[in-house]
């Protein structure tokens, strides 16, 4: 980093308030709030529940330019992710075995932050150890919203983990075709009474079908 770009970083942090870790080095966090809840499903004669945790701290890498104290929350661009995982179960009082989906939808926390990190945003589902990338689409103008095929068949009994990351890479190319810095780029809509700003409110749902008897 160099020392005009350290000044100028060190200059928007102090003005956004986000933390400044020695030599110039910077990092916005964005969070997203949460609704831990265990939802419960029936459909006939199926019955399930959706248990969700989260958000925790997860590491996607490191950045030379970037310091990451210890206990730090919320998305750091190319360093942090935040994770939530649900667990879905198929109740033992089920008649059936069953198959379903699960629907993740974000809401945001607001408009105008969220149309300012929308397109820095990236998101990746892990269902039953298997990672894919969600792809951009799912961050629409009104929120995040994605549907995760749970992948198996659950017996009375059985369960099936999913798990989704949100995170920014530390740099991307913005609406006007230039590459930018995103910790930077995102440290004017930091507020100043806050260490991580707000994204979302997570929910979820679960669509359930018979699977035929276990």
């Amino acid at each position: 980093m160099s020392f005009r770009r350290a000044v100028f970083a060190a200059a928007a942090a102090a003005a956004a308030g986000a933390l400044l870790i020695g030599g110039g080095a910077t990092y916005a966090a964005w969070s997203a709030s949460t609704e831990s809840e265990t939802t419960k499903v029936r459909a006939g004669t199926l019955e399930a529940e959706i248990a969700q945790s989260g958000p925790t701290s997860v590491s996607t890498g490191s950045n030379p330019n970037i310091v990451v104290p210890a206990g730090s929350k919320g998305i750091i661009p190319g360093v942090q992710a935040q994770r939530w995982t649900y667990t879905v179960s198929n109740s033992t009082e089920s008649a059936t075995a069953a198959v379903g989906t699960l629907d993740i939808a974000g809401t945001p926390s607001s408009a105008d932050d969220y149309a300012a990190v929308r397109t820095y945003l990236r998101a990746s589902a892990t269902v039953n150890g298997t990672k894919k990338d969600i792809p951009s689409s799912a961050f629409t103008t009104s929120g995040f919203t994605h549907k995760v095929d749970l992948g198996k068949t659950l017996k009375p009994g059985g369960t099936a983990t999913v798990t989704l990351d949100l995170s920014m890479p530390a740099t991307a190319t913005n609406s006007a075709g230039k590459k930018v810095d995103v910790a930077v780029e995102l440290l004017n809509r930091r507020s100043a009474s806050l260490d991580v700003q707000s994204i979302f409110t997570m929910r979820n749902s679960l669509q359930l079908k018979q699977a035929g008897k276990p």
